[in-house]
C-alpha cells in the first residue's frame, strides 16, 4: 500500500472505492456479454468467481476503511434498489440458464457449523439478479463520487449509496460465490 494512503484513511477509502467500481463494472459487463453470446458456461463461471471474489474483498476493505475514515452516519439510509429493478436481468438470466441446460435451484445451508440446520432451496438466478440490481444502484453513485473529487460529506454519500446497499444484499453476493465455487468444484477435472 502506498505510504500516503497509510496516513490518510480517506485516500485509502477512495482507492478502495475506485477498485470496487472497476470490479463491479467488469463483472456486470461480463455477465451481459456472456448471456448475449454463445460460449462455455463454465468458463464464464470461472471468470465470474474470480471477479466477484475481488469485489467481495473490495467491499470488505471499503467497509473497514469507511470506519477508519469517518464514523458511521446516524441518519437513516436512502432508498435501496427498487424491487422491480432486477426483472430485466432475471428474464435474461433465466433464458440463458435454460438455453445452457443449467438447473437454477440449489441447496444452501446458512451455517455449516450448525449440524441441526436443514438445507433450504435457493435460486441462483434470483441471487444473480439481486447482485446485478445492487450494482446498477451503486455504480452511478460510485462513478459520481470518484469523478467529483472530495466534496464535503462524500464519505456519508459513500456509506449510504454504496456500503449500505451492499450490506442489505451482501447475502446474495455470498450465495452467488458459494454457488459458483460449488459449480466449479463439480466441473473440475483433477
Amino acid at each position: 500500500m502506498p505510504e500516503a494512503s497509510r496516513r490518510d484513511p480517506r485516500l485509502a477509502l477512495r482507492g478502495t472505492l475506485a477498485a470496487l467500481a472497476v470490479g463491479l463494472e467488469t463483472w456486470r459487463a461480463d455477465v451481459e456479454a456472456t448471456i448475449r453470446e454463445a460460449g462455455d458456461p463454465d468458463d464464464a463461471f470461472l471468470r465470474w468467481n474470480e471477479t466477484l471474489t475481488q469485489v467481495r474483498l473490495a467491499l470488505a476493505r471499503a467497509d473497514r476503511r469507511m470506519a477508519e475514515a469517518a464514523p458511521p452516519p446516524r441518519d437513516p439510509p436512502g432508498p435501496g434498489p427498487a424491487p422491480d429493478d432486477g426483472h430485466r436481468q432475471r428474464v435474461l438470466l433465466e433464458a440463458w440458464f435454460d438455453r445452457n441446460g443449467i438447473a437454477t435451484t440449489w441447496r444452501r445451508v446458512d451455517d455449516p457449523a450448525d449440524l441441526e440446520q436443514e438445507a433450504e432451496n435457493a435460486d441462483i438466478v434470483t441471487d444473480l439478479a439481486e447482485v446485478l440490481t445492487t450494482i446498477a444502484h451503486t455504480a452511478g453513485h460510485l462513478d459520481q463520487m470518484l469523478a467529483s473529487g472530495e466534496l464535503p460529506g462524500w464519505e456519508v454519500d459513500a456509506f449510504f449509496q454504496v456500503i449500505a446497499p451492499w450490506r442489505r444484499t451482501g447475502r446474495h453476493l455470498d450465495d452467488v460465490l458459494a454457488w459458483l465455487r460449488g459449480r466449479l468444484v463439480e466441473r473440475t477435472d483433477w
